[in-house]
């Protein structure tokens, strides 16, 4: 049987600097049928982005919304990138934690072979972004030349 996610694109977003109406319309324009929220705690200060508005908003452009807190960067780690600034450390934690998320990741990855999926996060400069680093496990695991588009 083929590997249907030859040649697939995964995108992720940042809702920095956007509000609501930016937000879905960029990822009309782009096909997306998923987005997978990947922060830890769904909630935004930001009108219309924490989980149950999301939700709701997206329902009704027919994209399907899912959380997966588990991909999200644990608080501790959040909390001393903001003490410290250092993102080679943050980057190197999360990592480590991520790799014993295998099963939120194998279950990403199918979805991702099967659909238009685009990972959620706040940041708008996804190098700056713990879902750089959910991207590029979700690329190694599919193994398939699955290519990467931040939006």
């Amino acid at each position: 049987m083929p590997n249907l996610s030859k040649n697939k694109v995964l995108y992720t977003s940042g809702y920095e600097g956007m509000d609501l109406t930016q937000f879905i319309t960029n990822l009309k324009n782009n096909n997306i049928e998923y987005l997978i929220d990947i922060r830890e705690k769904a909630i935004s200060r930001k009108k219309g982005f924490s989980k149950t508005a999301l939700e709701e908003a997206l329902i009704s452009e027919n994209i399907i919304y899912l959380h997966y807190r588990d991909l999200g960067s644990p608080g501790q780690i959040r909390k001393k990138l903001r003490e410290d600034k250092d993102y080679s450390y943050f980057f190197e934690q999360f990592s480590n934690y991520l790799s014993s998320k295998g099963k939120e990741l194998e279950e990403v990855t199918e979805l991702i072979t099967r659909s238009i999926c685009c990972l959620l996060c706040f940041e708008k400069d996804h190098e700056k972004c713990h879902r750089k680093v959910v991207a590029k496990e979700i690329q190694r695991i599919n193994n398939n030349g699955m290519l990467l588009k931040h939006l």
